[in-house]
């Protein structure tokens, strides 16, 4: 499965068959998952890519990857609708692969004809850490498409990450003995980060972004900046990059000017796009 995902064409989807009709479920889970898998064999499953913004001084160039689905009526479906319900199947750890795959793909291509230090993060689902191949076939997808190892950091989900902290310490040191680096992302969502960083080596999983309710309620509706303050000290005090999203407008990004915060990203800066054109040049902020 993993071979066809890694090699393309039309036999790519094939891997969503035996993972929707092997599980167990009810009929509405079951129709969400078929929704997902027909998506993919009709081309209404793609990836989206919105930049990740210095926020101080020159930038590197980091994209954020996302899938996007739309249904029958070409209308864009809410993640909120579908992925939770492919947790804990076969579905979710081959979205996973099919996600790297196009990823790794799509940047090979975009080093190629514009710019060779572009980077992706790159979401893992709390599936992927239960597989034991996930490893392997990072590397190996990575090797074929013939590009630099570092070129995608994977992102781990805090609740993920402390409820698998056994299987994440591991596949941080065997990916980082190849260069590769991981991501804590939604940083901050629970009580569990402190713990997390002491556990991760900032060499290992340098960036933690920030999880976004930290943005839209406690900043900008409840007008309280000590949470996100506090999360952000916690990640410097340990030697982390900074990523906070949701900026969605000036008068955001104005109140987290002063905090320290190495990376922005959000609608204020740019949408999410099915293409990699954007000037990081202009938009140093």
């Amino acid at each position: 499965a993993a071979n066809r995902a890694e090699t393309g064409g039309g036999n790519r989807v094939r891997i969503f068959e035996d993972a929707v009709d092997g599980v167990s479920t009810d009929k509405q889970q079951k129709e969400a998952l078929r929704q997902i898998q027909e998506a993919m064999e009709t081309g209404r499953a793609h990836l989206l890519f919105q930049p990740i913004v210095k926020l101080h001084g020159d930038s590197q160039e980091f994209f954020q990857v996302l899938l996007r689905i739309r249904d029958e009526k070409d209308e864009p479906v809410p993640v909120s609708q579908l992925f939770p319900v492919t947790q804990g199947t076969k579905l979710a750890l081959k979205l996973d692969y099919w996600i790297i795959a196009q990823a790794l793909r799509t940047l090979k291509e975009h080093r190629t004809s514009s710019n060779q230090s572009t980077r992706f993060f790159v979401q893992l689902s709390a599936t992927a850490l239960e597989d034991e191949n996930i490893i392997n076939y990072i590397l190996k997808t990575t090797k074929a498409a013939k590009i630099s190892t570092d070129a995608i950091i994977y992102q781990i989900d805090e609740v993920d990450a402390n409820s698998h902290l056994k299987q994440v310490m591991s596949i941080a040191k065997s990916l980082s003995d190849e260069h590769i680096k991981l991501a804590i992302n939604r940083f901050g969502s629970g009580l569990a980060g402190e713990n997390l960083l002491k556990h991760l080596p900032a060499d290992q999983v340098p960036y933690v972004r920030v999880d976004g309710h930290i943005i839209q309620h406690d900043l900008i509706k409840e007008g309280d900046s000590s949470k996100l303050q506090e999360t952000i000290k916690l990640a410097k005090d340990n030697k982390r990059t900074t990523i906070v999203p949701m900026i969605e407008e000036a008068q955001t990004l104005a109140q987290i000017w002063p905090m320290g915060i190495d990376y922005v990203q959000g609608f204020y800066l740019s949408p999410p796009s099915p293409n990699l054109y954007f000037d990081f040049s202009e938009a140093g902020l």
